[in-house]
C-alpha cells in the first residue's frame, strides 16, 4: 500500500446520520446531533492525503476500510488531521481503530496562539488563512453527506480540505522553534497530540450518571434552597424582596449597614462574608441556585430558558451515559476544561449532593468500581522543582504531608508537636497544629498569588500577624520566594511564561495600568505551576490509555473524567484493584520523571462512587 511509503499522511472524514438507527429512537436533536455525535453518525468519506495525491474513499461503496487499521496505530507513519479528535472518535466508534503518532493542526494553532487575543478562531479556514495567507471555501462542509450520489463539488471539497494539512503543519512546526526568543514548543506539541488520543477515548467513553441518585440530590438541595431563601429574606428584613434582583439586594444590604458597592459574589461579597452573616447566607443561597441550574432540574419557580438543557437531559439515548466535551487547550494554563455539561465542577463534597456512581453498571450482577487517582500536593512539588529551594526539598524528604513539614521547618518545632499517629495509626492533632494551617494557607497563597489580606481572612488573624507569618515563611523558604519574584518580573518584562515542557503563554496587557501589571505578575507565577501540572496530567493520560490497550483492558475500562491533577476511571470489579494500582504507578512515574529530584506521590482508591477518596 502506497501509504506505508509515506513519512506522513493527511486524514479526514465526512460524516452523516447513521442509516441503522432504530426508527423509534427518540432524542433531542438540539442536544444529540446526527453527523456530529459519533454514536448517531457514520462515516461517508475517508480522505487519505499522500505527498503527491489525495484518495477520497466512499465508505458506502468501499466498506473494507479495516485495511487502514494498522496504519492508524503505526508509530512509523505520522497522521495529520485538523480537530483530529472528531475524526478519531468516529473511526474508533465505527471501526474500532486505535491511534498512535498523530499531528493536529488545530491543537498546534491553539498552542502557538496561547494568550494572543487576536487569534481566537482555530477552525481550519481561520488557521489556513492565518498561517498560509489563503482562503478556502468551506461552504460544502454542511452539505448533505448522506445523499445517494455525492456531487463533484463535495468530492472536490473533501480532497482540498485534506490537501491543505501537510503544508500547514510544516509552517506550524517552523514557528514552534523560535530561536530569536529561545522558545521550542515541539515537546509541548507532542504531549498535546498524544493526549488527543486519550481525550478521544475520554469523550467516547462518557460517564455513568445514576438518575435516582441525581434526582434525590436535586430534591435535597431544592429543599435547602427554599429554606435558605426564607431565612435570607428574614435576615434582610424584606419579605417580598426579589432575591434575583441585584438592585433590590444591594438596597437591602445597605439598609442593614453592610458596606457594599455592588452584589458581585466574588468581588463585593466574598471578601466581607466573615464579618456579615447575612452576606454568608446570600452566598450560600446563590451557590445552591447555581447547583440546581447547572446540575439539577432547574431553580424552583424559575422558568426554563430557551435552549437551556438540564443535566440529566444529556444522558445519551444509545449509551445511557453523559458524554461531555473536553478542551485540551481552551485555558491559558493548558489545563483541561469540560463543557456540555461541565462535569469538572460538580462538587465532590457532602452526602446528599450530586455524585457520580457506578450503581447501574454491573458485570454478572456485580457493580463496577469508580477509581479516583490524583497527585499529592502537586503545586508545592512543582514549585520545589522550579525554585530548588533547599528547605522545601528537605520538607518533601520528611514524608507525604508537605504542610506539616513546612510548618516544622518554618517554626523550628518537631513534627510530632504538630501532628502524630497514635497506637492505632490514626492521625492526632498536636499542640502546634495551628502551625500546619498557617503553613498550608501560605503554601497555597504563594502558588495562587494571594496577599496579606486574603491570608489574614483565611487564618482569622490580623493583617499584622498575617504579615509576620508571611515574612517568617519567606525567610525560611527564601529560594521559593526568589523564584516567584523572578517569575513575576520576567512575565511582565518578556510578555510570556513557560512550563516544564516548553509550553508558552503570552501576556497582552496595558503596561501603564498597575492593576493589569499586578494581574500579569500573579499569572506569571501561577502559569508555570498549573501549566506544568497540565503537562504531567496529559502525559499520564496517554500512557494510561496505551497501557490499557496493551493489556487488552481498553474496552472494559473507561476513562470518565479528568480534573486538574486527578484522573477518574470506571472498571469492572475484577479489574478495579489492578487498574487502580496501574494508574497510581503511571502517575508517579510521570511525576518523578518530570520533577526529579523532587519525590512525587499519587493517591488512588476505588469504590462505588467518587467520594471514596
Amino acid at each position: 500500500m502506497e501509504c506505508w511509503k509515506e513519512s506522513a499522511i493527511m486524514v479526514d472524514v465526512e460524516t452523516t446520520r447513521r442509516r441503522d438507527l432504530p426508527a423509534d429512537l427518540e432524542f433531542n436533536p438540539n442536544i444529540f446531533k446526527p453527523g456530529l455525535d459519533p454514536y448517531l453518525s457514520e462515516i461517508r468519506l475517508l480522505q487519505i492525503g499522500l505527498s503527491d495525491c489525495v484518495y477520497v474513499i466512499d465508505c458506502w461503496a468501499c466498506p473494507n476500510v479495516v485495511v487502514f487499521a494498522d496504519l492508524m496505530c503505526s508509530e512509523e507513519v505520522l497522521k495529520i488531521g485538523h480537530n483530529f479528535k472528531f475524526d478519531m472518535k468516529q473511526m474508533m466508534r465505527q471501526w474500532g481503530f486505535k491511534f498512535r503518532r498523530i499531528y493536529d493542526t488545530m491543537l498546534a494553532s491553539q498552542l502557538l496562539s496561547n494568550g494572543i487575543v487576536a487569534h481566537k478562531e482555530h477552525h481550519l479556514g481561520a488557521v489556513v488563512e492565518r498561517y498560509m495567507k489563503v482562503s478556502i471555501d468551506k461552504s460544502a462542509q454542511t452539505s448533505d453527506w448522506g445523499a445517494e450520489e455525492l456531487s463533484e463539488a463535495q468530492l472536490r471539497y473533501a480532497a482540498m480540505d485534506v490537501a491543505t494539512l501537510r503544508p500547514l503543519a510544516s509552517l506550524q512546526l517552523k514557528l514552534m522553534r523560535d530561536r530569536r526568543l529561545g522558545l521550542n514548543q515541539i515537546n509541548a506539541a507532542k504531549i498535546e497530540f498524544d493526549c488527543c488520543i486519550a481525550t478521544a477515548k475520554l469523550e467516547l467513553d462518557g460517564i455513568y450518571v445514576d438518575p435516582d441518585i441525581w434526582n434525590e440530590a436535586d430534591l435535597d438541595i431544592r429543599a435547602l434552597y427554599l429554606d435558605t431563601a426564607t431565612r435570607l429574606k428574614e435576615a434582610l428584613g424584606v419579605s417580598n424582596i426579589n432575591l434575583e434582583s441585584p438592585k433590590q439586594v444591594l438596597k437591602a444590604l445597605r439598609d442593614l449597614g453592610v458596606p457594599v458597592e455592588g452584589t458581585n459574589s466574588k468581588v463585593n461579597l466574598a471578601p466581607i462574608k466573615d464579618r456579615y452573616p447575612v452576606v454568608t447566607l446570600l452566598l450560600e443561597y446563590r451557590g445552591m441556585a447555581k447547583l440546581l441550574s447547572s446540575y439539577g432540574n432547574g431553580i424552583p419557580g424559575k422558568k426554563k430558558k430557551k435552549n437551556q438543557v438540564y443535566f440529566l437531559e444529556r444522558i445519551h439515548p444509545i449509551t445511557g451515559r453523559i458524554h461531555p466535551g473536553f478542551g485540551q487547550l481552551l485555558t491559558e494554563t493548558g489545563r483541561f476544561n469540560s463543557s456540555k455539561p461541565n462535569i469538572q465542577q460538580v462538587p465532590n463534597t457532602d452526602k446528599g449532593k450530586f455524585r457520580f456512581a457506578c450503581t447501574g453498571q454491573t458485570v454478572d450482577g456485580v457493580k463496577n468500581q469508580y477509581i479516583v487517582a490524583d497527585w499529592s500536593q502537586f503545586e508545592m512539588r512543582i514549585l520545589a522543582w522550579f525554585s530548588r529551594d533547599e528547605n522545601l526539598l528537605k520538607a518533601f524528604s520528611f514524608g507525604d504531608d508537605i504542610h506539616t513539614a513546612t510548618a516544622s521547618i518554618m517554626f523550628d518545632v518537631p513534627i510530632e508537636s504538630i501532628t502524630y499517629r497514635d497506637e492505632n495509626g490514626h492521625k492526632v492533632e498536636g499542640p502546634n497544629y495551628w502551625m500546619r494551617s498557617a503553613a498550608k494557607s501560605i503554601n497555597f497563597g504563594l502558588v495562587y498569588g494571594r496577599g496579606i489580606t486574603s491570608l489574614a481572612a483565611q487564618l482569622g488573624v490580623t493583617k499584622e500577624r498575617a504579615k509576620e507569618l508571611m515574612l517568617q515563611y519567606f525567610r525560611t523558604f527564601s529560594g521559593a520566594k526568589l523564584w516567584l519574584d523572578r517569575a513575576a518580573s520576567s512575565g511582565v518584562r518578556c510578555g510570556l511564561q513557560t512550563t516544564i515542557s516548553g509550553r508558552v503563554r503570552y501576556f497582552e496587557f496595558d503596561r501603564t495600568d498597575r492593576k493589569k501589571i499586578a494581574s500579569t505578575e500573579r499569572e506569571s507565577k501561577n502559569t508555570p505551576i498549573q501549566g506544568s501540572n497540565a503537562d504531567m496530567l496529559k502525559i499520564a493520560m496517554f500512557r494510561l490509555v496505551c497501557a490499557l490497550e496493551d493489556l487488552g483492558w481498553d474496552k472494559d475500562v473507561k476513562l470518565v473524567n479528568v480534573i486538574h491533577d486527578e484522573i477518574n476511571l470506571e472498571a469492572p470489579p475484577h479489574l478495579a484493584e489492578e487498574v487502580c494500582d496501574l494508574t497510581k504507578r503511571i502517575m508517579e512515574e510521570v511525576g518523578n520523571e518530570l520533577l526529579d529530584p523532587v519525590p512525587v506521590l499519587a493517591d488512588a482508591g476505588y469504590g462505588l462512587d467518587w467520594t471514596i477518596k
